[in-house]
C-alpha cells in the first residue's frame, strides 16, 4: 500500500470525525474525477470542498493521523483517480502495472486450470519482497517477507480464466488494515510462459497487472 500522499493529506487534515472515512473517501473521490490542475492542485481544492466541511475537530494528532490512514486505504481500494496519481507519483516497483482497463485473457479455460496444480507460486511485491503462496483445494495462503506474516484467503475458480479471492484473516498488520474479513479480489489469466503466468488483480474499478510465478 502506497502512503505518499499520506503526510500530504495529513498536513492539511485539520478537522476529522470518526467512522466518516468511507463516506467522505466517495466524495473526495468524485472531487478528484472532476477537478482541473496538476495533482497538487487538486488534492488541495478537493481538501477544501470535501474534508473541511465534512470532517469535525479531531481529539488530537494521533487521532488525525488514524483518520488519514482510513481515508487512505479506502480511496486506494476504490478511487482509481487517487490510485492513478498516487502511481504518477511514485510508482510500483517490480512486476506491478496499473491499467485503466482490464485486458481480455489470450488462453482457453483448460491452460488456466492449470493453475490449481501448481502447489507453489509466488509473486514480487511493490516494495520487493517475495510472497509465496501455497494453493490446497479451496485455500489460498500467503506467507510473505522475512517476517513470515502469513494471510489466508478463500480461492474459488471461475470461468473465462478467472478466479476470486475472499480475504479471512492475515497476520500482516498492513494487510489487517486494509481488507476485511469477506473483502474479495477478482483475478484473471491473461497469457503463460515457462517460468510465471501474466495475471489481474482487480478491486472495482482498480487494475494491476503483475506476474505469478510458478516452480
Amino acid at each position: 500500500m502506497k502512503n505518499a500522499f499520506l503526510l500530504f493529506l495529513f498536513c492539511f487534515l485539520m478537522q476529522a470525525a470518526s467512522g466518516q472515512s468511507r463516506n467522505v473517501s466517495k466524495s473526495y473521490c468524485n472531487c478528484l474525477e472532476t477537478e482541473t490542475g496538476v495533482d497538487s492542485v487538486k488534492f488541495k481544492r478537493c481538501f477544501t470542498k470535501v474534508l473541511e466541511k465534512s470532517f469535525v475537530r479531531a481529539e488530537d494528532e494521533a487521532e488525525k493521523l488514524e483518520l488519514a490512514r482510513n481515508l487512505d486505504i479506502e480511496l486506494q481500494k476504490s478511487c482509481a483517480a487517487y490510485v492513478s496519481m498516487l502511481d504518477r507519483l511514485k510508482p510500483v516497483k517490480g512486476d506491478w502495472v496499473l491499467l485503466k482497463t482490464n485486458p481480455e485473457t489470450k488462453l482457453t479455460n483448460d491452460v488456466c486450470q492449470q493453475l490449481t496444480g501448481h502447489r507453489q507460486l509466488f509473486y514480487i511485491e511493490g516494495n520487493g519482497d517475495t510472497t509465496r503462496v501455497a494453493l490446497s483445494g479451496g485455500t489460498w495462503q500467503e506467507t510473505v517477507g522475512k517476517a513470515k506474516h502469513v494471510s489466508r484467503l478463500d480461492f474459488k475458480p471461475k470461468d473465462n480464466c478467472e478466479f476470486v479471492l475472499t480475504f479471512q484473516e492475515s497476520t500482516d498488520p498492513n494487510k489487517g488494515k486494509f481488507s476485511r474479513k469477506g473483502d474479495q479480489y477478482k483475478y484473471r489469466i491473461l497469457d503463460k510462459t515457462a517460468s510465471y503466468y501474466v495475471a489481474t488483480a482487480s478491486y472495482g474499478e482498480i487494475v494491476y497487472q503483475f506476474k505469478l510465478y510458478f516452480n
